[in-house]
């Protein structure tokens, strides 16, 4: 009975956490334009990243979508 009631309660637990994380949602303060004052050399370090890998394996661009 006690391991029964153990468990019922622990799920009852995390049904009410999961409920609760849900209700309150998330408040990010990221951007779309976040990198563009943080970082602004990454657009074109990624971009040529991306570019050497797809020209090393011309299948990394699919791979990447």
């Amino acid at each position: 009975m006690e391991h029964s009631l153990y468990y019922y309660c622990r799920s009852w637990l995390l049904v009410c956490s999961s409920v609760l994380a849900l209700c309150l949602g998330s408040r990010g303060q990221l951007t779309p334009g976040f990198y563009r004052s943080t970082c602004p050399q990454l657009y074109y370090t990624v971009q040529r990243l991306v570019f050497d890998a797809m020209r090393a394996e011309t299948r990394m661009g699919a791979s990447l979508l």
